[in-house]
């Protein structure tokens, strides 16, 4: 699966399709020559969530099942970051401490609970064990899913993740914008074309963060899977 990215310098007249980064950030150099660097907005989630839905309509659901619940880790990262950053923790011990866990789930899911907690004085909301078995079973032990289950599957987990993202525009979302502002400081640190164009895109997800008030008039899980049919050829491409 790839992204399909236009140029910039040609009026969006032209377009790219590369694969994707884990970082955001993609070198194009389009049919005219134009060379450009783009950073894009979107979280990682938000991508894996959509590959996860798109292997589905593929016919692969064990995939699926992959991409989704790596979707679901990448959101907890995504919470601590937003907390972190809301609470003017500086980006560097932030990534330094990340590094800590960056190979063990178990201990971040353990830092976005007790972040959680002490951020809202709540106890968070948690993934429920038969689901967490699911995943286990799909990819630790070769289960072989059927559609309907993972279709099941990636609609719980899409309105556990919405729901936990309504308390965050309440009450952190400042977090959010300090989040993409670090990503685009690396952006702009990394970015290896230093003669060429520099731009910023943003797609629409089906969590679409970039809109402030999206998140509270989300529509069903089926309608969002309808948006996402219809805008797929004009943003992915195989």
């Amino acid at each position: 699966m790839k992204l399909i990215i236009s140029c910039g310098q040609c009026d969006f007249l032209t377009s790219s399709k590369v694969e994707f980064t884990d970082d955001g950030i993609y070198n194009l150099t389009c049919e005219k020559g134009h060379e450009t660097v783009v950073f894009m907005q979107e979280q990682q989630f938000e991508l894996l969530f959509e590959m996860g839905i798109m292997a589905l309509f593929d016919g692969y659901p064990r995939e699926a099942v992959s991409s989704l619940a790596a979707s679901a880790e990448r959101f907890h990262e995504f919470c601590v970051r937003m907390i972190l950053a809301k609470n003017e923790i500086d980006g560097h011990q932030v990534e330094k401490g990340w590094k800590l866990l960056s190979k063990q789930s178990e201990r971040q899911l353990g830092a976005f609970y007790f972040l959680y907690l002490s951020e809202f004085k709540v106890t968070p909301p948690i993934i429920k064990n038969n689901w967490v078995e699911f995943r286990n079973n799909v990819i630790h032990k070769g289960h072989f899913p059927k559609e309907e289950k993972v279709i099941e599957y990636a609609k719980y987990l899409f309105k556990y993740m919405i729901e936990t993202l309504k308390v965050f525009r309440k009450q952190c979302w400042d977090g959010y914008g300090t989040v993409v502002t670090r990503n685009q400081e690396y952006y702009h640190s990394k970015s290896s074309f230093e003669k060429g164009h520099k731009s910023g895109i943003s797609i629409p997800t089906m969590f679409n963060l970039t809109s402030s008030d999206d998140l509270f008039g989300k529509e069903s899980f089926e309608n969002e899977l309808s948006r996402l049919k219809a805008k797929i050829n004009r943003v992915y491409s195989k």
